[in-house]
């Protein structure tokens, strides 16, 4: 997907209107206007969908009911499956995912093959993506763990409501503070 444009692109639109372009090439940009002659999205077609050209990031603290508490700081540790952590997005589209993160905080103990933490995303019920979190992409097993995902690039329709939720493979570490994070494209 050597044509998707970056943010820090300089983009020449191939249309810019308020109506959805007919039969567009694969790579064509389109500032979308509304009535009043605003700009309300900058987008390209993949050859499938219009996909905005911004990637959104979206963050969330994957804290739930484990006795957890928040005041100013996170007291406790998770020591086992979190709840499921909405993260809202535009109603109106679906999701280009890219990437998703985890960002974990492991005071005592190491990760192993056997023993780890995966970022589950979902939608409903459904997972949607995972994310074994066994090491960090620099091979951290304690302390700051950092893992990011391939380049996922798939289109996920908006029905339901999204989530993350941690899940414990084995006997993983407690970890403090876990968080995740989302990059994505909107989908008209």
């Amino acid at each position: 997907m050597s044509y998707l444009p970056t943010t820090a692109t300089k983009v020449s639109f191939t249309y810019d209107q308020i109506s959805v372009p007919l039969a567009p090439s694969v790579g064509a940009t389109w500032r979308e206007r509304d009535s009043n002659n605003l700009i309300v999205g900058q987008w390209f077609w993949d050859g499938t969908n219009w996909l905005s050209i911004a990637i959104t990031p979206r963050d969330t603290l994957l804290i739930s009911g484990q006795s957890i508490t928040l005041s100013n700081v996170i007291v406790g540790l998770v020591t086992a499956n979190t709840d499921d952590v909405p993260f809202s997005i535009n109603a109106s589209y679906g999701i280009y995912v890219t990437k998703i993160y985890a960002a974990l905080r492991i005071p005592t103990g190491n990760l192993s093959s056997g023993n780890y933490w995966t970022l589950n995303l979902k939608n409903g019920a459904s997972i949607l993506q995972t994310l074994s979190v066994s090491a960090g992409d620099d091979g951290a097993l304690t302390g700051d763990v950092r893992k990011s995902s391939a380049a996922i690039n798939i289109v996920y329709p908006k029905t339901g409501k999204y989530s993350f939720s941690l899940a414990a493979v084995g006997t993983p570490p407690s970890l403090r503070s876990p968080s995740a994070l989302i990059e994505y494209r909107l989908v008209k």
